[in-house]
């Protein structure tokens, strides 16, 4: 097509003087790349292009004119973008993307594409005029940020993984102290209670070393299974409990379990296993001082508020839970309540000692 041809390209976008029309010259002339299509023909073609155009994509002006202007799309052009222009095309609608576009000799450049519909006085769609920029200098700076950030993350995370691991190897071996000094607590304990000379100070003896055997069960717990500092107190509660029931009863009780999850923070995993703890002596205790074997319950339930209620019942027992509980269990139970913040109730219609735990008020004032 020759150059005679381009100024009557531009007279049938109704240009009144032809070459004497600025606007018909400043789009001839404009270094930014610019394109005319037809949607009143088939497949919407281009009918004008400007050098500017030729110039970026590589084509001559007749290997362009007639086409639609999808053959700038490749392999790698982004689908969705694709069906964001058509949809544009379809409604009539202006849009700006950047897509990824293909020359003559097959390289590639992201074009910054406008599109926008051309109306006549009545609101009939004339053509769709789009100008396209070449961006890909700035997407390839981009891109090299993008990789710099990449590389930082990689490297920190790194670090970071290497510090965990170094963290992970103390915290283990913080934890083999710690056991090792709760057994040796433990070892102590029982042989002091061998030797002890009063059966009451064997009772008192062997209820410390049953607290310390709870104190040493949380602690693995948490170490092993803990997550965020966070632990389960029905996992505890569960394992616990099955535990005591092996090794202090022989059998003879029997603890029904219906335990909600109850994520607490580790800084309450004492406390809170030495209540559970209390909770299962007490259940033992109760077996032994009944004739007839009553059915016990151990339960953790959540409440409103983000309270967890700690709950044992032995609701067919004529012997009442209170009755059991020595005087040092009771004292002990409450001092544990008080470091939590927990309510504690006696109730003789349901016979049990429920434990109200207020977690969400221990976390939000650690």
């Amino acid at each position: 097509m020759s150059d005679g041809d381009d100024w009557r390209l531009t007279e049938r976008l109704h240009a009144p003087a032809g070459k004497g029309n600025p606007f018909a010259a400043a789009v001839r002339a404009t270094r930014m790349p610019m394109v005319i299509t037809d949607p009143r023909q088939a497949d919407n073609p281009i009918v004008f292009v400007n050098d500017a155009f030729l110039k970026l994509t590589g084509y001559a002006r007749d290997e362009v004119t007639g086409r639609n202007c999808r053959f700038l799309q490749g392999p790698d052009t982004d689908a969705r973008t694709v069906a964001a222009i058509a949809e544009a095309i379809e409604t009539h609608s202006d849009i700006a993307c950047e897509v990824l576009n293909y020359r003559k000799d097959g390289t590639t450049f992201w074009n910054a594409l406008f599109i926008s519909p051309v109306m006549d006085e009545a609101g009939e769609l004339l053509f769709f005029f789009a100008s396209q920029l070449d961006v890909t200098e700035r997407r390839q700076r981009e891109q090299i940020e993008r990789d710099k950030i990449e590389a930082a993350v990689a490297s920190r995370t790194r670090e970071l993984a290497a510090a965990l691991e170094t963290q992970t190897a103390l915290l283990h071996e913080l934890d083999h102290r710690v056991r090792n000094n709760l057994q040796l607590i433990s070892a102590l304990i029982l042989l002091e209670t061998r030797s002890a000379g009063r059966d009451q100070t064997k009772q008192d003896l062997s209820r410390l070393r049953e607290r310390m055997d709870a104190l040493a069960s949380v602690h693995r717990l948490v170490v092993r299974d803990g997550e965020e500092g966070r632990f389960d107190m029905a996992n505890f509660v569960r394992s616990f409990a099955a535990e005591a029931l092996r090794t202090r009863s022989g059998g003879r009780a029997r603890l029904d379990l219906d335990l909600a999850e109850a994520r607490l923070s580790a800084a309450f995993a004492a406390p809170v296993a030495l209540l559970a703890n209390e909770l299962v002596r007490l259940s033992l205790d109760h077996v032994d001082a009944t004739e007839v074997h009553p059915m016990l319950r151990l339960g953790i339930t959540k409440l409103p508020a983000g309270k967890f209620r700690l709950c044992l019942a032995a609701p067919t027992s004529h012997r009442p839970l209170s009755a059991t509980a020595t005087a040092d269990a009771k004292r002990f139970v409450e001092m544990m309540a008080r470091q939590l913040r927990a309510g504690l109730s006696w109730e003789d219609q349901n016979n049990s000692l429920c434990i109200d735990i207020p977690a969400r008020e221990l976390e939000a004032g650690q």
